[in-house]
């Protein structure tokens, strides 16, 4: 997994309690983990609609958990499970099956498949990372998850760009699953 550090636009500090919001709309953006074709390493960017006023603070959400393998690779038999699988993806991935189990939300890796070693699980997911200065650079941030859910917030301070999402997966093809994005302003 690759992991980027941002130039200071993006604080990488969890919101505990839902703070003050600005006088502005919410936008969403859905990233989907799945991409019948890659030109990279990397599904996406999606881009939010609204430009984050530079110095102004937002709280984004991001929710949903999704499979980085096959629907068939999670039942063959050469591998092993690792953790307990989710049992389908939160916002399924438009026009393809998605009726298989998942493994992992924004932050953490809570289910997998293996040949080799199990690691214990949860771990961290380095795969999703957000960019607040018009794609220059990307960070994977560290939220506040709430209890019993896959929805994380995270502080970003804007730099007068919208938010950049993109998915780290060299082969999502076999990925289901759609990240929800949502940027609120914030009072202060």
């Amino acid at each position: 997994m690759r992991k980027t550090t941002l130039t200071g636009a993006i604080v990488a500090v969890g919101i505990a309690a839902s703070p003050a919001v600005a006088n502005a709309a919410t936008t969403t953006t859905f990233l989907d983990s799945h991409a019948a074709t890659q030109t990279s390493s990397f599904v996406g960017p999606v881009t939010d609609a609204q430009t984050m006023t530079a110095g102004k603070p937002y709280s984004v959400t991001i929710a949903g958990i999704v499979s980085v393998y096959s629907k068939a690779n999670w039942a063959n038999p050469r591998f092993t499970v690792v953790g307990t699988k989710g049992v389908k993806p939160s916002f399924p991935s438009p026009g393809i099956d998605n009726t298989g189990p998942t493994g992992q939300d924004a932050g953490a890796v809570f289910s997998y498949i293996t040949t080799g070693t199990p690691v214990a699980v949860p771990k961290p997911a380095g795969n999703l990372e957000v960019s607040s200065n018009g794609g220059a650079s990307y960070a994977h941030l560290t939220g506040t998850k709430a209890a019993g859910s896959s929805l994380y917030t995270y502080r970003v301070i804007g730099a007068g760009f919208p938010l950049k999402a993109r998915f780290y997966d060299p082969s999502a093809k076999d990925n289901y699953g759609q990240f929800r994005i949502r940027v609120t302003p914030l009072a202060k």
